[in-house]
């Protein structure tokens, strides 16, 4: 059953890893990320991945980034049928779930932002309290949906 969007308003779930990065990584980790999105089907979309370089305008390097984002529905400023906002927080979960490996696989910082702001991050496959507790457990409180 496709959502519909009209009266619906969204927010945006990103991440970012930090730490040094080496090229490996990054194509290692964009080969699994794609794979990854490709196994499931999405809410909305699949999460996009981006990497740049993070520099002043001039400068000829600066730390390289490497991140994603996902387009959620967004519960708290629109109307959002249950069965869209259940499949929401499971993309979501998957999203933190294949992150946590990935952070244990090569000792990573992930943080992650929702529509900008800081709710959490993963550091060596170590998900914060923040993430776990007050983002996922509260939205599967609101949801009433069993502990997994």
């Amino acid at each position: 059953m496709k959502p519909s969007f009209k009266k619906t308003k969204f927010c945006f779930f990103s991440f970012f890893v930090f730490g040094e990065i080496f090229e490996n990584f990054v194509e290692a980790f964009s080969e699994k990320f794609e794979a990854f999105t490709e196994s499931r089907s999405w809410a909305i979309n699949p999460p996009i991945l981006f990497q740049r370089e993070d520099g002043d305008e001039g400068e000829e390097e600066g730390p390289f980034i490497i991140g994603g984002e996902l387009k959620i529905f967004d519960t708290l400023k629109g109307n959002v049928d249950r069965d869209d906002d259940i499949r929401s927080y499971h993309d979501v979960k998957s999203i933190i779930d294949f992150l946590t490996d990935e952070s244990f696989r090569y000792s990573a910082e992930i943080e992650f932002t929702l529509d900008g702001e800081d709710i959490g991050d993963i550091s060596s496959g170590v998900v914060s309290e923040l993430l776990s507790d007050v983002l996922l457990g509260e939205w599967r409180k609101q949801l009433k949906l069993p502990e997994s």
